[in-house]
């Protein structure tokens, strides 16, 4: 496994143990504007870091 592959993972593991927090408070109204985006902008670079993952381990 490359380094790319390594960071990705655990970028993505990292993000992984917020959701249910994240998730938790957006159903009780808890979790303020400004985190949402905070959390919204990590999910879209992970997004764009897979998408550059998969496209530079393409056959």
């Amino acid at each position: 496994m490359d380094q790319q592959t390594r960071e990705l993972s655990r970028a993505l593991l990292a993000a992984n143990e917020h959701i249910p927090r994240v998730a938790t408070e957006l159903l009780t109204g808890t979790l303020p504007p400004g985190r949402q985006h905070e959390f919204a902008e990590l999910l879209i670079e992970l997004g764009e870091l897979l998408h550059i993952h998969a496209d530079d381990n393409q056959a």
